[in-house]
């Protein structure tokens, strides 16, 4: 469930920097006259959108009492501590996706920025 659920995300945050690509960048990158349609652009950002909701609610469903599994024959105390250390690196990994989003909007494109959001998910 966790790996297809990943996959749902991967798919849905491609399809957010497919759809962040400029015309130039899609004629330059696939030697084709072809261009995005603004509605064609609008249904496929929604389509993402809605790919990367199941997609994340998939995977924060399953992915916390997945490892309190891991660690309940330990106790009640170690679920408790495991829990106290999953938040905490969910949110000092969101306060650093927010800074590092933060300078990126200072000096780089919104293209780039999507790509290398994919590479992030790939790592």
């Amino acid at each position: 469930m966790i790996y297809g659920c990943s996959l749902l995300f991967l798919l849905g945050t491609l399809l957010i920097a497919a759809v962040a690509m400029g015309n130039d960048m899609i004629q330059t990158l696939f030697h084709t006259k072809a261009t995005h349609n603004e509605t064609m652009r609008l249904i496929y950002f929604g389509l993402a959108l809605g790919i990367i909701a199941f997609g994340t609610g998939g995977i924060k469903a399953n992915v916390s009492p997945f490892g309190a599994d891991q660690v309940k024959q330990s106790g009640q105390r170690a679920v408790q501590t495991f829990f106290n250390w999953f938040y905490f690196f969910i949110n000092v990994g969101s306060l650093i996706a927010l800074q590092w989003l933060w300078q990126c909007n200072n000096h780089m494109c919104f293209t780039a920025i999507a790509s290398q959001l994919v590479q992030c998910f790939l790592l």
